[in-house]
């Protein structure tokens, strides 16, 4: 641990506290037990309502309990998984149900049925499959991924592969880049604004054979912020935090706009479309940006968050946008942690 209290002497101090809250709630809720209320079975559900209620001190103590679990056992809530050196990964990344090879298929055809109703219209669809973050850093983790994880992207690809799915596998892009850089940020479950630039000029290079109305667009970079990422969120320290972690991270701050400067094609309307998720959703990525920037085009974006990447499809492909106007080419990020999901 980099911080100067060390853990044993900060368990001892917190133990104490909490042995002091927890008698304190106790008395005031030993009061106010009827006798009844042991004989049908409430009183221990009232008594843990109670106890809640008139502990003031429950916020310190759930911090408390998240900084010593961090400090002594090393570990987070459920939801997260911590690694070395203040890396963080989702628990989902993690998951093998029974129905794990065969949620693959059915993902696959999803994404085949998906492609196929796009390409009948004349549009070129690119999925872009995002590697699972404790993929690209293998090497942080502190134990084995289990085999079914680890065999996960490849069984997908085959799949797509097999239904003559042309897709784009952002792992090569992303363990090269991560050389150099973090493509994925510590603590929180996707990439990081060096990543998914670096995935965006990877799309660019794809689809540069294709015929679409190009304008100029510039990207410059800005002050780095103070950044907390979703991870955090198993792993409550709170006031604790800058005594036991976890660390304070940054991330790049990016604005991209057109160049009025620049030589501007008359475009008739926006030709390329976004479909995915938080990855293409949250501004803080800046993955549209990075797009815009290396496809010398405007982009609409149709990710969203929270609803993994079939919902956003289904979505866009019942939109307004795709029967009036439909789009010379579609992108389509799919993160494979998701593929194996039960949907």
């Amino acid at each position: 641990m980099t911080h100067s209290i060390s853990s044993a002497a900060f368990a001892s101090a917190t133990l104490l506290a909490l042995s002091g809250i927890g008698l304190s709630g106790h008395l005031q809720q030993s009061e106010r037990i009827a006798f009844g209320d042991l004989l049908n079975g409430t009183a221990q559900t009232a008594y843990e309502a109670g106890f809640d209620g008139a502990n003031a001190a429950s916020a310190f103590a759930v911090d408390a309990v998240g900084a010593l679990k961090l400090a002594l056992f090393g570990q987070s809530s459920d939801g997260a998984v911590l690694g070395k050196d203040g890396w963080i990964f989702t628990s989902e990344e993690f998951e093998s149900a029974e129905t794990f090879d065969a949620n693959i298929i059915v993902s696959a055809e999803r994404v085949a049925r998906a492609v196929s109703a796009l390409t009948r219209k004349g549009i070129t669809v690119l999925p872009v499959v995002i590697p699972d973050k404790s993929d690209v850093y293998v090497d942080e983790l502190k134990f084995v991924r289990p085999s079914a994880v680890e065999r996960r992207l490849d069984q997908f690809r085959m799949a797509l592969s097999v239904r003559d799915v042309a897709f784009l596998d952002a792992r090569p892009t992303l363990k090269q880049a991560a050389q150099i850089g973090d493509v994925f940020i510590k603590d929180d479950t996707h990439w990081s604004p060096p990543g998914s630039r670096k995935v965006a000029e990877a799309i660019a290079s794809n689809l540069a054979h294709l015929d679409y109305s190009r304008a100029a667009f510039n990207t410059t970079q800005g002050p780095s912020v103070a950044y907390d990422g979703d991870l955090l969120s198993f792993v409550p320290t709170g006031r604790w935090r800058s005594l036991i972690g976890p660390e304070q991270f940054a991330i790049e701050t990016f604005k991209t706009e057109v160049d009025t400067q620049g030589d501007l094609f008359d475009a008739p309307g926006v030709e390329i479309a976004l479909v995915g998720t938080s990855f293409s959703a949250r501004a803080a990525f800046h993955f549209e940006g990075f797009l815009k920037q290396a496809l010398q085009a405007d982009i609409l974006n149709f990710a969203q968050e929270g609803q993994g990447p079939f919902v956003p499809m289904d979505a866009f492909l019942a939109s307004e946008f795709l029967k009036s106007t439909p789009p010379k080419v579609v992108i389509w990020e799919i993160p494979v942690r998701y593929v194996s999901k039960d949907l």
